[in-house]
């Protein structure tokens, strides 16, 4: 049984099929860093920064050693309580806390137990003021979670918190993390009048998803709706889409029969970006099991070559010890010319060597960092490099322009040409495909 969790919410509230498909029980390599990142903090609301810098594996210790503690929760143990777990009853609108300090699987075995439509997980960190819950949580990556009022995973954790802690409204943080070590703060405050509303969505989902799994029983099809959500889904690898999407991919004659690949147009365009990140996701998690199956395995290819393990010897020259004995046969000029040596300097590396500093000359590092920064603004040593990308984002909004009635009736009328003309487009667009289906 797939029971629906907090992080799992977004997803299920846009694909059906991510309530009943099976689940990978691997880590995906976009959250490995996460993953770390999440015990890292955590330990150090509890045991404290060093001992929790300690666990941390050696592939990620800079990402963690750079994170600036002192702008986040995990600094005031005192204020904030760390991996908290939660239960919540859709039917009766009823939370309890399961406990603190707990991992994914803590909160798994402490709910198997429980009715089926129970929602559970874990809050990264809660708080409490006279009035409100604090909660936040914390992000690794990139992920675009738009307007927070829509943030399903934040809103279930601010309506469990405000009927376990008896508070009428909340306070909703998304901290993202870098592996740079930088963070950035998103929030919303959510009231009475938005609680009713999780409420109610919470109480339909958990119905649908009951549904969904009385159609599979009965042998239904459940359709999978694609989209950014995939990349992280536990049942990616199981999911009818993404075999049907690799099996084109397999099939290169399809790509030149132009059976797949439309033309591009402002009426599909769209649709082909997200199938677009679909297939990078696909090609991502095909090549990493075929890495993995050839680790054992030598998969033979039609050129006579194989793809598989291959034992590399790499000659390492330790340049303390070389360059003395290149010194004295070939001088200093041909010694140093052996050196290669890409000098680069970030502002992760720079916070990384000014933290022991700042802490053993009693500064606080946020302003250390700020006053250089400036500093190496003013002397030229910084500049902001800007160039234009394509890349998902939201458009900012356009500046508002007086327009005269003539040029008002012109822009209508523009724009109603345009949408008849996709229009058109479209319907020529589906003609095409049905006689392409009946040939």
């Amino acid at each position: 049984m797939n029971r629906t969790t907090g992080s799992g919410i977004d997803r299920l509230m846009k694909c059906d099929a991510a309530g009943v498909l099976p689940r990978s029980g691997s880590e995906s390599p976009w959250s490995a860093f996460g993953t770390v990142m999440h015990k890292f903090l955590a330990d150090c609301a509890t045991v404290g920064r060093e001992a929790a810098l300690a666990n941390v594996p050696p592939e990620h210790f800079d990402a963690c050693d750079g994170i600036d503690l002192e702008k986040l929760p995990a600094s005031r143990p005192e204020a904030y309580a760390a991996e908290v777990g939660f239960s919540y009853d859709p039917d009766t609108n009823t939370a309890v806390e399961l406990g603190r300090g707990m991992s994914h699987e803590d909160v798994v075995k402490a709910s198997a137990d429980l009715d089926p439509r129970f929602i559970v997980w874990v809050a990264d960190v809660v708080g409490l003021t006279d009035d409100a819950v604090v909660i936040a949580d914390y992000k690794s990556g990139w992920h675009d979670y738009g307007d927070l009022k829509g943030w399903w995973q934040g809103l279930f954790y601010a309506l469990c918190a405000c009927l376990v802690y008896k508070r009428e409204k909340a306070v909703v943080l998304l901290i993202r993390v870098k592996e740079d070590g930088n963070s950035y703060f998103a929030s919303i405050e959510i009231g009475p009048m938005e609680l009713d509303g999780v409420a109610q969505g919470l109480l339909e989902l958990a119905d649908r998803v009951e549904l969904n799994r009385m159609r599979v029983q009965a042998e239904e099809h459940v359709a999978p709706y694609e989209g950014s959500h995939c990349k992280w889904c536990p049942s990616f690898a199981y999911c009818g889409a993404k075999s049907n999407l690799a099996t084109a991919l397999a099939q290169p004659e399809a790509w030149s029969a132009g059976v797949i690949g439309p033309q591009l147009s402002i009426s599909n365009a769209a649709l082909v970006y997200e199938r677009l990140v679909a297939a990078k996701a696909v090609i991502e998690h095909i090549e990493s099991s075929l890495r993995e199956f050839a680790t054992d395995v030598a998969v033979p290819l039609p050129d006579g070559y194989v793809f598989g393990s291959k034992q590399h010897s790499e000659t390492v020259i330790d340049p303390d010890a070389a360059i003395p004995v290149l010194t004295a046969r070939f001088g200093d000029e041909v010694a140093l010319a052996t050196l290669e040596t890409k000098q680069t300097l970030t502002q992760a590396a720079i916070k990384r060597a000014l933290t022991p500093w700042a802490k053993a000359n009693g500064h606080k590092m946020s302003p250390v960092f700020k006053q250089l920064m400036e500093e190496l603004k003013e002397t030229k040593a910084s500049r902001v490099v800007t160039s234009n990308r394509v890349t998902r984002h939201k458009p900012k909004e356009p500046e508002p322009v007086e327009q005269t009635p003539e040029q008002q009736a012109e822009a209508e009328e523009w724009a109603r040409q345009r949408a008849a003309e996709a229009e058109i487009q479209a319907e020529n667009e589906a003609e095409q495909a049905r006689l392409a289906g009946r040939a």
